[in-house]
């Protein structure tokens, strides 16, 4: 390593040290609040009930500590993206899980002062709500992978749009039986609801609606996988069901799904 390359590490660690110990001071700034409002820890609080003047410090004291960092040209491009903001989450995350259960005080702490972090990305304009939910969903997803192997073949498979079957959507702790079960409560429903409709006259994308609803309470449930694209799903759900149950548009289905998230 020549002389100017050397110089460029050390200008560069030089502006991330400071960087390094932000999740750590805004942890003790923090506690800090707590103890000025006298706010008890070992008991149980309702955050958001407490005064605002609290909750207004508290905000100030996350925003404070994203500007009193001296920002050369890297740190500078660093702090306006979305990194430092998801890593202040994750430790947040890491303290949350260290705690025992019962400690209930301590860990709703701990979610309020990663909502105003998220908040406070979202005020400097360098996050949007959206983001947040893409990571809580890619945070669920790999939380509830078993055999990573399988689960790399299977997204590869949906990614080259080979012939992927119904249970590749769903979770692999789930078993087949148990989806067949799943699947066969929804088709009659939507079959009974289908009828239903032809009864009443109604019209539109009634079908739509309803198997984008099972969709969400599968994925709530934690049974089934996050979807970019609902469509796929319900194509390969309409052959399971032998076209016995028309789904809709793949326009029509996007566009639902998309109002659901």
């Amino acid at each position: 390593m020549n002389t100017e390359q050397l110089s460029y590490w050390e200008d560069l660690l030089k502006e991330i040290e400071p960087m390094m110990h932000v999740g750590e001071t805004l942890l003790e700034q923090t506690l800090g609040i707590v103890d000025k409002y006298h706010v008890d820890l070992t008991s149980e609080v309702n955050w958001e009930k407490l005064p605002e003047p609290f909750k207004n410090e508290l905000q100030s004291c996350v925003f404070s500590e994203m500007n009193v960092i001296p920002c050369g040209r890297l740190l500078n491009e660093f702090l306006h993206s979305d990194c430092l903001f998801r890593k202040l989450v994750d430790m947040i995350e890491m303290q949350y899980y260290k705690l025992e259960r019962d400690d209930t005080s301590t860990r709703s702490f701990l979610q309020y002062l990663m909502q105003e972090v998220m908040n406070t990305s979202i005020t400097l304009n360098v996050m949007n709500l959206e983001d947040w939910h893409k990571i809580v969903k890619n945070k669920k997803e790999a939380c509830q992978v078993d055999d990573i192997t399988e689960h790399a073949y299977k997204k590869l498979s949906i990614l080259l749009k080979e012939d992927v079957c119904i249970y590749d959507f769903f979770y692999n702790k789930t078993k087949p039986g148990d989806i067949d079960k799943l699947l066969s409560e929804a088709k009659d429903s939507l079959l009974l609801a289908f009828t239903y409709r032809g009864l009443t006259k109604k019209r539109g994308q009634g079908m739509s609606r309803f198997i984008v609803d099972y969709i969400c309470r599968w994925q709530n449930e934690g049974l089934m996988k996050p979807l970019r694209n609902v469509f796929p799903f319900c194509h390969c759900l309409q052959q399971y069901w032998n076209n016995e149950v028309n789904l809709g548009t793949r326009q029509g289905l996007e566009a639902i799904y998309k109002q659901k998230l």
